[in-house]
């Protein structure tokens, strides 16, 4: 059954729409990212502040909508735990209730540590970065026991440095990252897949890499070599890589190097996956999607 999630992070507010697919996957129908960046404001000011809340309240009425357009009637609508902090949250959350005439979940820290884990469906003690542009998580289990860990993304790690590159180098970001001895090294998150599809797209493999794949080591590292060494125009002309994304990739790289190094592992699983789209499939899981009307697949 068709299912719905929009999810209010940090940095971006997301509607996402997909079916079933066979083998555990997702089909998607609706992908819409909005820009809002409310955890730097609750950085800065230590609230969201009214304007921004009413642009996210408007925003997600017109995520709610177009998930509806797609055919499904009740959006599960979550507000990610880089929110806990705001000062304003029990406001922002009564809007946000008003706005979808429905409740919000609210997610803790472990919360999306323990989906993460579940959507990546490793068993045993298993190490999780999910590395975004600005930040990135570190989730660990061992013998059960799940911690997190919060650092500096990639081009956060650049700014720091005064680089537009990393060269080798993501510290000091990753100085304090746990040694992984018996964990099963994973990466994870929008940083990782554009690495991934930048791989196979120059191994002449399509334009899209697989859900899960095998990354070495030697391969991050060839990778980081050769985009250093082509000029900004080059960078450009890049297959399976959007203009706008460049710079992520280029730096991505350098950061998913230096964790592998850090790590001390010959090779790291990367999966595709985000919060929402772990959201989705715990939903068609347990059968609490919602169907507007019947739709048939674009």
């Amino acid at each position: 059954m068709r299912s719905a999630v929009i999810e209010i992070g940090g940095t971006t507010t997301r509607a996402v729409v997909a079916d079933p697919a066979p083998g555990g996957g997702l089909t998607l129908r609706l992908d819409r990212r909005i820009v809002l960046r409310l955890r730097q404001a609750v950085d800065r000011d230590g609230a969201v502040g009214e304007g921004l809340r009413l642009l996210l309240v408007e925003t997600v009425r017109r995520l709610q909508a177009e998930c509806f357009r797609a055919g499904v009637a009740r959006p599960h609508v979550v507000a990610a735990a880089d929110l806990a902090g705001a000062g304003d949250l029990g406001d922002l959350l009564a809007s946000l209730r008003r706005a979808v005439a429905g409740p919000i979940e609210v997610r803790s820290s472990l919360d999306e540590a323990s989906l993460l884990l579940q959507d990546v469906a490793l068993d045993g003690d298993v190490a999780v970065a999910e590395v975004g542009d600005r930040t990135a998580r570190f989730v660990q289990r061992v013998a059960g026991a799940i911690t997190v860990e919060h650092r500096a993304g990639p081009l956060d790690v650049a700014r720091a440095l005064g680089r537009r590159e990393l060269r080798l180098d993501p510290a000091p970001a990753l100085d304090e990252v746990r040694a992984l001895r018996t964990c099963r090294a994973v990466v994870t998150g929008p940083v990782a897949a554009a690495v991934v599809r930048a791989l196979w797209a120059r191994n002449g493999r399509g334009a899209r890499g697989p859900d899960r794949c095998e990354v070495t080591t030697a391969a991050l590292a060839a990778l980081e070599r050769e985009l250093l060494a082509l000029t900004p125009t080059q960078r450009l002309l890049l297959p399976a890589v959007a203009p706008e994304e460049v710079d992520l990739v280029v730096l991505g790289a350098g950061y998913l190097h230096g964790l592998a190094q850090r790590w001390d592992v010959e090779a790291v699983l990367a999966v595709a996956t985000s919060s929402a789209e772990a959201t989705l499939r715990a939903r068609l899981v347990d059968g609490s999607a919602t169907t507007a009307r019947p739709t048939m697949p674009a």
